[in-house]
């Protein structure tokens, strides 16, 4: 039996809206990622600031058409899910950082290994390494977050980053809890998974390495920044006068190639020239150099 050209014509169109309802129903279970910023009087984002006259929660989660297994957003797990608007491959207006396998070792994807950061004082962190990722850090519905005194807004930082730990040097008691802010600075922050990477080299702190607990000394780093004279070099760190005015924690790994602590460079995240896989033993020191003159050393 033939097919005249208008029964042709009408099948193919009802083929083409066949395809594209699925599309179109999956397409309809979220909002627009793009529609929320400060110019159409919203805060930008979905992040908080969510009322009876808002649609923000459409943005990330979708009811009863979702895409992905993870509370109902776009993909499977977090870090996927904040993926979808944050990693520059998906080519957003919105995209802020970079999350791969290196820095932080935020992942979208799962095959790759983790690096989170190191626990340095018991109870041990208390997110699994494979789980690691931007939840960990962040508070992505704006209720638990905190504003550092050099950061200036929130970021969407976890007011405690790591609940259940003895925290050495942040303190989230000191946060006012009407306006969120703290006169901590980031590296105190840093310090909730690094204790043993901030303070005074004369400060011991219990580290691990594997199940072993050691008591281990860093070099002095603190939350302010090493000043330094005209030729860049660090001028007021002298470790004997037991004084901590070492550098803060961007300073020696400032995370180039990305947003601090998104970084696209090794996990380590050290300054540019230096050995940053662990695996070569010969450009480490350029990390020293970048602060301390070698040429004055006596």
């Amino acid at each position: 039996m033939g097919f005249t050209k208008k029964g042709l014509i009408f099948s193919l169109l009802a083929l083409v809206i066949l395809l594209l309802a699925p599309a179109a129903v999956f397409a309809a279970g979220y909002n627009d990622p793009l529609q929320y910023t400060v110019a159409n009087g919203y805060p930008q984002g979905p992040h908080g600031g969510y009322t009876t006259t808002t649609n923000k929660c459409k943005e990330c989660h979708a009811v009863h058409l979702a895409t992905g297994s993870y509370v109902l957003t776009r993909s499977n797990t977090a870090s996927e899910a904040c993926d979808f608007c944050h990693n520059p491959s998906t080519g957003l207006a919105t995209k802020k950082v970079s999350m791969n396998a290196n820095g932080h070792g935020i992942n979208a994807g799962a095959p790759e290994p983790l690096v989170a950061p190191d626990d340095t004082t018991p109870t041990a962190f208390s997110i699994s390494q494979s789980n690691w990722g931007c939840d960990s850090c962040h508070s992505v519905h704006n209720n638990s977050v905190v504003i550092l005194a050099d950061v200036g807004t929130s970021k969407l930082l976890k007011a405690d980053p790591n609940p259940g730990k003895n925290y050495l040097f942040y303190n989230p008691s000191l946060i006012d809890t009407s306006t969120r802010q703290t006169p901590q600075k980031l590296a105190a922050w840093c310090s909730a998974c690094h204790n043993a990477n901030l303070g005074s080299h004369k400060t011991s702190k219990q580290a691990w390495t594997g199940t072993t607990a050691i008591t281990a000394y860093s070099h002095d780093s603190s939350e302010t920044s090493t000043s330094l004279d005209g030729s860049g070099f660090a001028l007021d760190v002298n470790p004997k006068d037991e004084i901590n005015k070492g550098p803060n924690c961007r300073q020696c790994h400032p995370a180039e190639g990305g947003s601090f602590p998104h970084s696209g460079a090794a996990p380590s995240m050290l300054v540019s020239g230096a050995s940053q896989s662990g695996t070569d033993k010969n450009y480490l020191d350029a990390a020293c150099i970048n602060c301390h003159n070698t040429a004055a050393l006596p």
